[in-house]
């Protein structure tokens, strides 16, 4: 598997390129990052909101710098060195399946342990673990999930952009409200 970093020239022409539905993809997980980051800061639930702020940072600096399609360009190089190129598609089923029930079950595990968190928390957490699923589904690269993400749609953003925009926009929302809290609880 060829994990090798960006060459330069490469890095340089993924910083320059114009791409709409990354500058949305980066700027919402921006936003999120810093939301989150606040909350560790101001709000309850530090450590939480800590992991949230940097796991969404990765996402905003991976989403610019496409590192997860270099690791499927990695997978892909393993399918074919294993001669199984054009019979990946059941294993990547299998795996995707695989994957997507270990994180749902981690995000039902990990909301159900901060339960006694607060709403917001989960909340965060919750779009945080979808968001690494995301991920992951784009790095297995499927081609029926690469068509639904990577589609046009109305405008210049493509739909994976609006799914990172709806994804960012939870946890900045619930940043917010763990913001509320905590300066109501100083307030009083």
């Amino acid at each position: 598997m060829n994990l090798s970093p960006l060459p330069l020239a490469g890095l340089l022409t993924e910083l320059t390129t114009f791409n709409p539905t990354r500058v949305v993809g980066v700027v919402s997980y921006l936003a999120a990052g810093i939301a989150a980051a606040v909350a560790a800061k101001r709000g309850g639930n530090k450590v939480i909101w800590g992991l949230v702020a940097l796991v969404l940072f990765y996402v905003a600096v991976d989403i610019q710098l496409g590192l997860r399609h270099r690791v499927a360009e990695g997978f892909s190089g393993a399918w074919t060195s294993l001669g199984l190129r054009d019979h990946r598609k059941p294993y990547q089923i299998a795996v995707l399946v695989g994957v997507g029930a270990a994180v749902g079950v981690g995000i039902g595990v990990l909301v159900y342990r901060l339960r006694r968190a607060g709403w917001a928390v989960q909340l965060a957490a919750g779009a945080t673990g979808l968001t690494v699923a995301l991920l992951g589904v784009e790095v297995l690269s499927l081609h029926a999930t690469d068509a639904l993400l990577y589609r046009s749609v109305p405008g210049p953003v493509m739909a994976i952009g609006y799914a990172w925009v709806a994804l960012a926009g939870v946890v900045v929302a619930a940043g917010l409200v763990e913001g509320v809290r905590a300066w109501r609880g100083r307030r009083s």
